[in-house]
């Protein structure tokens, strides 16, 4: 096996056919598709996501110092392969909901030179300097974790000499990684980039190479190539910059001197040359420990804010203050043209080793990285104390149990301030691994086992649970809601509530989709498609939050906490009308008296349920809905599911062909029809009404490779099958599938927010 061999890349997949997951000696399960690129360029030199809106808001993810240093080599050495993703699973989650990365690389990438696990300091003169240098399997870890661009200018650049230094780079353009500070013959000194349609500059320079950069044997080389610092250099680039229409410029900068927690005299001479030049927020690094954040007012009083230095992101260094670190995050949004920041800084620790990782970057907020302990709570102390400026850590749902004690009023039990809570569940099927329980006193023994089985941290009950910690108390539901209350108040966000019978899951995501055209919104995806608890996931920058809620979750209760703004009716939940005024009034009761309700006027039992209520209500439709939010009608444009009676489309090199209110044997059989034209096919079939035997006859003639009944005791064999799909393969959805049609898409294609035709 090769140096810099990817795990990941590497591993046939073919060999899925004969077994079930990677042999033991493999440490970590496949890429998932959502790690593929997000970004890329358009012939306006600015890179953007195809699936982002143009809604005047981001939030950017900043890092400092990314090392692949000798011990983290040597921890995460399996044979002759290295694999680094467990250093960034606490962090993932958090890059992954954000709208754009950005750290510091500090290490080529390289065989041209041994790696920094088998020879780790090069002589220079009469004295020995550090030596950084990586395989190629580490960008694989950085694009796990969620990274999108790098800053590449710092004192390590050289350290594998012109030839290393040039394949550093081209590695990254071959893994699709922006980047800026160090140069390729051709590339554009500055890196722009237009996230949510906010159009970004970034600049990135160095004030020294460690005096490798005699390698470069020409003024010219070093001038083309590296990126040294000058006043008229970065009044330069933010001149073309702002030409290119940039509304917020950001410039990293590598100064200073190692393990100092002050700047230096040098760092407090460069910031107004730098500030001066126009950028708008400076982000400093090298000193591989924090130093604090501050603001310069500049001649023209404009005030730049800054952080001196954001320390190391992940490191192997054993000098305690060299761990200490953190994610700066910046809230932009256009504001009568002008961009507006707010900050957040989450401090965070690297751990020699936690959980399966060694080098372990962890948030100290456990609602990030599930891990509280004394150690993370030191951190968030002194971190706080380093930073100096008062700059929040953003808002989260992170509760311990002894939190949640406290605020029903039961005993604690015993180290219960060390247990960090997951998530609030209502509904047995939605447990996860150390969520708290809430009784509701309609759970099946299956239900009970469930619970237990998937490992609830403990429950809130009326009696004790057998085989399970359990906080006794006389209303459990009434805890929830404390409980919930208490921690919905930490965020602003207003709240549509989708409920009712059919169409729930399609109704949500085309309001979310349109929402964001011009707001934050949160909303479920996949792994919060089954209870309503996605609003433990806001970010204090979120401003609206689209979610569903299930017939058997409960409603009162949810409605209550949630508090919607909105509430829109799909249809009837019931066949029986009593049992539809019932629901319908559970909703209303728990609403504000001046609460929106929306409402299916086509659906007559749900009308009837909603014209007993004394609230403001009107039919649901789909302009009434954006003049109340002020939003755009054309906003719900481009959705894919907005046609599905007649979608055909194409996304990633797959044909998809969807015809979800087919109910009858011969409608799926033009779909079969149609898919065959197009050559080799996989069909997903539903069930609701499609006689399957006549149907897998008739597509096995027209030369389908597989039919399978989408029942839930078959979705691992359906997951199996989209997983082995290859380019020019043909997808029909049709039957009952129409609730699950987003679900089904997204795990085909990896896509984990909305998806626009041809917009991949």
């Amino acid at each position: 096996m090769e140096k810099g061999f990817s795990l990941l890349n590497g591993y046939d997949n073919e060999n899925l056919r004969y077994e079930h997951d990677f042999p033991p000696s493999f440490p970590w399960n496949h890429d998932r598709k959502e790690d593929k690129p997000r970004y890329i360029k358009g012939e306006d030199g600015y890179y953007y996501a195809p699936t982002q809106r143009d809604s005047g808001k981001a939030i950017l993810s900043l890092t400092g110092d990314l090392m692949c240093e000798p011990k983290m080599c040597r921890e995460n050495q399996y044979g002759d392969a290295y694999f680094f993703h467990p250093c960034f699973q606490y962090v993932r989650n958090i890059f992954k909901s954000s709208d754009f990365v950005i750290g510091n690389l500090e290490t080529t990438i390289t065989d041209q030179t041994p790696y920094a696990g088998e020879y780790h300091v090069i002589p220079v003169g009469d004295r020995l300097k550090y030596h950084c240098n990586g395989p190629e399997c580490y960008l694989d870890a950085v694009r796990y974790a969620g990274y999108d661009a790098f800053v590449n200018a710092n004192n390590h650049n050289c350290d594998s000499g012109v030839s290393g230094l040039f394949e550093t780079l081209r590695r990254m353009d071959a893994h699709n990684f922006m980047r800026t500070g160090a140069f390729l013959p051709g590339d554009d000194r500055v890196l722009f980039v237009k996230v949510n349609g906010i159009k970004i500059a970034i600049l990135s320079y160095a004030s020294r190479y460690n005096d490798l950069d005699t390698h470069f044997w020409t003024q010219e080389g070093i001038d083309n190539v590296l990126n040294y610092f000058s006043p008229e250099k970065a009044r330069a680039d933010v001149k073309y910059a702002r030409e290119k229409g940039a509304e917020f410029v950001l410039a990293y900068i590598h100064w200073g001197i190692d393990y100092q927690l002050e700047p230096n005299e040098q760092q407090l001479s460069v910031l107004p040359e730098l500030a001066e030049s126009g950028v708008d927020y400076i982000v400093g690094s090298h000193t591989h420990c924090l130093q604090h954040f501050d603001t310069y007012t500049t001649k023209s009083g404009k005030v730049v804010p800054l952080i001196f230095s954001m320390g190391n992101f992940v490191t192997n260094e054993v000098k305690e203050l060299c761990k200490h670190t953190g994610i700066l995050q910046l809230a932009l949004q256009r504001v009568d043209g002008e961009i507006k920041v707010k900050q957040y800084f989450m401090p965070a620790y690297v751990f020699d080793k936690m959980g399966s990782g060694k080098y372990t970057v962890v948030p100290v907020d456990s609602f990030y990285s599930g891990v509280d302990c004394p150690k993370l709570r030191d951190v968030r102390e002194y971190v706080r104390e380093r930073i100096r400026l008062d700059v929040p850590e953003p808002a989260s749902s992170s509760i311990t149990l002894k939190e949640v004690c406290d605020i029903i009023g039961v005993v604690a039990p015993e180290n219960s301030d060390f247990a960090p809570i997951t998530k609030l569940c209502v509904r047995p099927f939605a447990v996860v691994k150390g969520a708290l329980y809430f009784e509701n006193g309609n759970e099946t023994e299956q239900e009970k086992f469930l619970i237990k089985a998937y490992f609830a941290e403990a429950i809130i009950a009326k009696e004790e649970w057998a085989g399970i910690k359990t906080l006794i108390c006389d209303e459990p539901m009434s805890a929830y809601e404390k409980v919930a209350k208490h921690l919905r108040a930490r965020f602003d966000a207003k709240t549509v509530l989708v409920a009712g019978g059919y169409d729930k899951t399609e109704t949500r995501e085309k309001i979310a989709y349109a929402l964001s055209s011009k707001y934050a919104v949160l909303t479920q995806k996949d792994e919060y498609h089954i209870d309503s608890s996605v609003w433990q996931n806001l970010h204090p920058y979120h401003e609206y939050c689209v979610m569903e809620i299930r017939p058997d979750e409960p409603t009162e209760v949810l409605s209550r906490v949630i508090n919607p703004e909105i509430t829109v009716f799909t249809g009837a939940v019931s066949v029986n009308q009593e049992e539809n005024d019932s629901y319908v009034k559970l909703i209303a009761q728990g609403m504000k008296s001046d609460a929106t309700l929306f409402y299916n006027a086509d659906d007559e039992m749900l009308t009837s349920s909603v014209e007993k209520l004394d609230v403001k209500k009107a039919p649901f439709t789909y302009e009434e809905f954006a003049e109340e939010t002020g939003i755009s009608v054309d906003s719900f444009n481009g959705y894919i599911n907005e046609n599905y009676n007649k979608n055909e489309t194409e996304i990633d090199g797959f044909n998809l062909i969807f015809d979800t209110r087919a109910k009858l044997g011969k409608d799926v059989e033009t779909a079969i029809d149609k898919a065959a034209e197009k050559g080799e096919f996989i069909a997903v079939i539903g069930t609701t009404d499609i006689d399957n035997a006549d149907l897998t006859e008739h597509a096995l003639k027209k030369g389908a490779k597989l039919i399978i009944n989408a029942e839930k005791d078959e979705r691992e064999k359906e997951i199996m099958l989209l997983a082995n799909m290859k380019a020019g393969d043909t997808i029909v959805i049709c039957g009952g599938r129409k609730h699950e049609l987003g679900i089904l898409v997204r795990r085909m294609f990896g896509i984990t927010d909305h998806y626009i035709k041809n917009g991949r």
